[in-house]
């Protein structure tokens, strides 16, 4: 993070970062109109929340109780709503994170090597996947004999 001067701006980012950096626990993703934080309890964005959608965001998760006409309910709600970039919380908190790389190798002829993909988890969520050229896998070699096997006619 910079160090922030009298009068300075502080940058938009660094801020959120800060402010996320003690919910790192109350990660969730958004599928179909609700929120998960990992295989946890389906939450809602509370109506009076500033920011009422994004893919990623954190929040402070609340439970309502009540009793109604037709019998008690419970609403599962997430407050204080901010949209974050989850591997913000990566580099925030990176003994929450884990990497599993050398995912579903391939070789690629126009560059003439082989690319695999990494997985970056957060508290075991998955929060992206990206390719990278592995010049190093451990079984490039084998993989590239598949690939000339594969290119073969007869």
């Amino acid at each position: 993070m910079s160090m922030l001067t009298m009068g300075s701006k502080p940058d938009r980012q660094e801020t959120l970062k800060a402010c996320i950096a003690g919910m790192v626990d109350h990660l969730y993703k958004g599928a179909w109109g609700s929120y998960k934080n990992g295989g946890y309890q389906e939450r809602q964005i509370d109506k009076q929340s500033v920011v009422t959608s994004g893919e990623w965001v954190t929040g402070k998760p609340i439970t309502i109780t009540g009793k109604g006409k037709k019998g008690p309910y419970t609403i599962h709600l997430i407050t204080q709503v901010s949209k974050v970039d989850p591997m913000w919380l990566a580099e925030i908190a990176p003994q929450l994170s884990e990497e599993k790389a050398h995912l579903r190798p391939c070789f690629v002829p126009e560059i003439d090597a082989v690319e695999s993909d990494t997985e970056v988890y957060f508290n075991g969520q998955l929060i992206g996947t990206y390719k990278y050229l592995d010049r190093n896998h451990p079984d490039a070699a084998e993989i590239f004999c598949s690939y000339l096997a594969g290119q073969m006619t007869i």
